[in-house]
Formats: structure tokens, C-alpha cells, sequence
């Protein structure tokens, strides 16, 4: 009989192995939730959520092709769920569905209400209900956007910025991040929370009655975070509550998936020992020291208990946020020349390790990753030259470098036995 360890700490990072979604931990307890406008509540309230898993970024064309081929589904459900017009990027294929066009790692888009519930069924997940959408996005200090309370058009996917295209890869503009981690809590597309849409909802939030809004088959749903489509900073504000009143049909162009796991999932990661002690052990607001993890020893890590490709995925992520944090310190100048050749540079690292973990043809973007990974060096050492970054940030990073060199190359030599 498999024991429990009452004491034990939680997984920071779960994968969820039906479609490969990387899911954070958002500690349990209490964050400032709302904002001024009337259906906000009326002004900042706090509220006590228990700690829950929620997607690191939303499903992507590819998971959503994935799920397509696996369930089959007949033209009522396919109609329901999605639209697949000349626009969107998931398509019928030879004895499924394939993502295509260059766009397998962006969101995928123009999926109802209806076919996202479909789609967490299907992989074991849910999706989060409008409270637990907002303190992923905004942590728990009631700040106005993701990264802080100043607009910053460059830290989200925006009308903007998006020049001549519309969504953006799932792991872009990491420094617009949330606190746990999340990418894309504000831009590139809207998403669906599980709530049924109230304009009252907030008034008995406010008042300590957290049960969701109910709602018919045909009720409008909640959708938050602002897309590639807005340009005023309002929309993209973590308080901000949207809804559609169309959740049956697929036609807003700009909605996707952020899934989601209640606290006690029996983790991927230590499958016989689930946790299920007190959510309050995990909760706090310190949650990131700071150094893009959890504030325990490398020893501790419990990526460390992983398979080898996700601890590769997990020190690539980690590296991204320590050299965001790094190159947000650099004078403005270089910030925009060598920061912004790191911070691509680093990203395309983790964007290939992803997408190595899900294809078997991995050796060619291993070796990318790898030549990547190598410019990031070279260009961390510049930075150290130049004295941007100080001996201590320069070693942390180099640390860090080397291991996911180390971890890269155990990957490529165990695809070529």
C-alpha cells in the first residue's frame, strides 16, 4: 500500500501526460481580486481560493489537432467545436487532423466554449473558473497587468506589435509573464474561463460567496486576457471581465484554451505518494525567489523526479526567466540590441525543446536547440564584458547554460541508440 507523505512539498511544475500541457502551481490563499468598474466589484476585495495547476501557456494547434484525431468526432460535434475555415490552422488530414502552416506552437483559435470544455475532458483537465483565471494572471498583490501596474505594449501580443500577423508562438514575450510563471495571461488571444457570465458575480464575491454563476446550455460564458485584435490598454488589464454570448458556436476568432488541475491531482510526477495534505503549505506570495524557481536547493528541485526531457524543458524555462530578469537591468540602449538577441535566442532554445518532446524526428531540433543555446553563451559573456550583468548573475546563468547543454546532449545521445 503506497504511503502519503503529509510533510511532502508540492510539484511546481506537472505535466499532464494525455496531451502534454505543462501545468504551474498557484499556491493556495487569499490575493486581491476585482477592480473599479461596476462588474468588477466595485474596487480591489480579497478572496481565499486553495491552491490549483494552471497551464503554463494556452493548448496550441497542435495538442488541439492531437485531441481531434484521437476523439474522431462527427460533423454536429466538429461544427460545435471548432471552425475550420481557410483562416485557422488546424486541418483534416490523412486518418486525422494535422496543424500546419508554420503554426503548430500558436494558440489555437476560433474553438467554442463547447469544444474547450471537449478538449479538457478529454485530456484530464478543466477549465478554470474566472477567479482562479485572475490570480494566475495577477498573483496575489492586485497588480493592474500580468508584469506589474504600468502598461508595457511590448510585454504582450497586441494590435500593436503584431505587424503582419495575428497570434503569436505560445512561449512569446516571456517578460510579460505572471508572477507564478504564465505566458500570455494578457494578448495574443482571449480565453475561456468555466463560469457561466453574471455582471453580479463579483458583488457576491465580495460579500465571501464563491459558488460560480450558473447558467442554461446557451448562456453567455466568461472570456479574459485581451488579444492580438485590442489596442487599449484597458482590455488587457487582469480584472477586466469579458464575455460572449455565442459559447455554442466557434466564431470569435480570438478565443482559446487555458486548461486547468484542482490541488489534490494525483501528480504526474510522484505518482504514488499524491499530495493531499493542507493547501496552505503551499501558499504565500513568495512564491518565485526570484532566480526563476522555487527557492530550494538544486538538490530539491522536483523537476528533478521528471523524465529527462521535461527536466531538459524545465532548466530551459528556468534560464528564460533568469535572463529576462537579467536583460530588464541592461541600459535601454543595449537592452533593445543585445538583450533583445539573447532574450530570442533563449526562447527559440525552449521553443525547440518543446516541440523535440512531441515529434520523432527530434535530432535536427536538438541540434538547433543546441547551436542556440551555444549563441546564448557567447552573448552572456558579452553582456559580462560589458558589464551589464555582474559576476555573480553571469555565473548563475553560465550554471545554468551548462546544465541544459548537459541535459540537451544526454537527450541527443539517447535518440541515437
Amino acid at each position: 500500500m503506497a504511503s502519503v507523505a503529509a510533510k511532502a512539498k508540492p510539484e511546481w511544475l506537472v505535466e499532464n501526460e494525455k496531451d502534454g500541457t505543462l501545468l504551474l502551481l498557484v499556491p493556495g490563499g487569499k490575493f486581491l481580486a476585482g477592480g473599479p468598474r461596476s462588474d468588477e466589484g466595485g474596487g480591489p476585495f480579497e478572496v481565499e481560493l486553495p491552491a490549483f495547476y494552471l497551464g503554463i501557456h494556452p493548448v496550441t494547434n497542435a495538442q488541439y489537432a492531437r485531441f481531434l484525431s484521437a476523439v474522431k468526432p462527427g460533423k454536429g460535434d466538429l461544427e460545435k467545436w471548432i471552425l475550420l475555415d481557410s483562416d485557422r490552422f488546424v486541418r483534416a488530414a490523412s486518418g486525422g487532423y494535422e496543424a500546419y502552416g508554420g503554426k503548430q506552437q500558436h494558440p489555437v483559435v476560433r474553438v467554442s466554449w463547447y469544444g474547450a470544455e471537449a478538449y479538457c475532458q478529454w485530456a484530464g483537465l478543466r477549465l478554470p473558473s474566472e477567479l482562479e483565471w485572475e490570480k494566475g494572471a495577477r498573483g496575489v498583490d492586485g497588480r493592474e497587468y500580468p508584469w506589474g501596474n504600468d502598461w508595457d505594449p511590448s510585454k504582450c501580443r497586441n494590435s500593436g506589435n503584431r505587424g503582419g500577423e495575428r497570434t503569436c508562438g505560445v512561449w512569446s514575450y516571456p517578460e510579460g509573464c505572471s508572477p507564478w510563471g504564465h505566458y500570455q495571461m494578457a494578448g495574443n488571444v482571449w480565453e475561456w474561463c468555466a463560469d457561466a457570465w453574471h455582471s453580479g458575480a463579483y458583488d457576491r464575491y465580495k460579500r465571501g460567496d464563491l459558488r460560480p454563476p450558473s447558467g442554461s446550455a446557451d448562456a453567455a460564458r466568461v472570456v479574459r486576457g485581451g488579444s492580438w485584435y485590442n489596442d487599449r490598454p484597458g482590455f488587457f488589464r487582469c480584472a477586466l471581465r469579458y464575455s460572449t454570448t455565442t459559447p455554442r458556436t466557434a466564431s470569435t476568432t480570438t478565443v482559446f484554451v487555458r486548461p486547468g488541475l484542482s490541488y489534490d491531482y494525483p501528480l504526474l510526477l510522484c505518482p504514488f505518494t499524491p499530495f493531499s495534505s493542507s493547501a496552505s503549505e503551499a501558499s504565500g506570495s513568495n512564491f518565485w525567489d526570484g532566480k526563476g524557481g522555487l527557492g530550494v536547493s538544486q538538490a530539491e528541485h522536483p523537476a528533478r523526479q521528471a523524465s529527462e526531457e521535461l527536466v531538459a524543458i524545465t532548466k530551459a524555462y528556468d534560464l528564460v526567466r533568469e535572463l529576462t530578469q537579467r536583460v530588464g537591468k541592461f541600459p535601454r540602449e543595449s537592452r533593445f540590441i543585445l538583450g533583445d538577441r539573447i532574450l530570442n535566442n533563449v526562447y527559440d532554445v525552449l521553443e525547440l525543446l518543446v516541440e523535440a518532446k512531441y515529434t520523432k524526428e527530434k535530432w535536427g531540433l536538438l541540434e538547433r536547440a543546441n547551436l542556440k543555446l551555444e549563441q546564448v553563451r557567447y552573448q552572456v559573456r558579452l553582456a559580462h564584458d560589458e558589464r551589464w550583468m555582474s559576476t555573480h548573475q553571469y555565473e548563475v546563468a553560465a550554471r545554468l547554460i551548462d546544465e541544459v547543454g548537459r541535459l540537451v546532449g544526454g537527450w541527443r545521445k539517447a535518440g541515437s541508440r
